[in-house]
């Protein structure tokens, strides 16, 4: 049974992985040092109130989704197990 698990455990672990490397509301809310913090409060932090430095802010968006992309390209060959699996006879 383990064996036909293992894509829904690999997408399982993208999302989760996804989910709490971007998680924004409970670090600014629980977690008061700034080294701390994920990518995303610190993100947020460079918006200003009568200025932004897009670049920067662009530039660090795609630095933080680097990560993601690598967990989804390591486990993408689950998903194509999982998509073919039940394919042949």
């Amino acid at each position: 049974m383990l064996p036909l698990t293992v894509p829904a455990l690999a997408a399982l672990a993208t999302l989760e992985f996804t989910w709490i490397f971007n998680d924004f509301l409970w670090a600014l809310i629980l977690i008061q040092n700034d080294k701390l913090k994920p990518v995303t409060t610190g993100l947020a932090s460079l918006q200003g109130q009568y200025i932004m430095d897009w670049t920067v802010i662009i530039a660090g968006s795609l630095i933080a989704t680097a990560p993601t992309v690598l967990i989804f390209l390591v486990l993408q060959r689950y998903f194509i197990q999982g998509l073919t699996l039940g394919s042949g006879k």
